[in-house]
């Protein structure tokens, strides 16, 4: 994303139930969600059908959904895996933010700018990690 100037986005540049125009977004614009969506649509875990029958583009839809397809749910910080789809709350008690787990203390996010700007996962502050931790859920396959 970040040799192809993506930017950072909450607003209508923003593509809704259409995950193939969210992967070529001529706009350019991601969001947290957007990215662990477009993540799930390109390694073929969920169809385009799938991908387009929710508002992809809010993290609470995408743990429902993850939910509702019978992904495990890890409540243990130190349990991730790579792969894991990590859920963050702000207030404790609600999904505010997703991201993807890479392994070794390491993320993949499009969470900022900052965060789309970097080509490889990145190491994020644990403490800051472990008070923001919901859940994560796991491929059941």
């Amino acid at each position: 994303m970040e040799k192809e100037n993506w930017h950072y986005s909450i607003g209508n540049d923003l593509y809704y139930y259409d995950i193939k125009n969210s992967l070529n977004n001529p706009n350019k614009a991601t969001c947290c969600s957007t990215y662990v969506s477009v993540c799930l649509y390109k390694s073929k875990i969920f169809s385009e059908e799938e991908m387009n029958s929710f508002n992809y583009n809010f993290a609470p839809y995408i743990y429902t959904f993850l939910i509702l397809n019978d992904w495990a749910e890890i409540d243990d910080f130190n349990s991730l895996k790579p792969g894991d789809i990590v859920f963050e709350t702000e207030d404790g008690y609600s999904v505010d933010h997703v991201q993807i787990y890479a392994g070794y203390r390491k993320w993949f996010n499009a969470g900022s700018m900052s965060a789309i700007e970097r080509v490889n996962p990145y190491n994020i502050d644990l403490n800051y990690s472990k008070k923001r931790f919901f859940c994560a859920m796991r491929n059941p396959n």
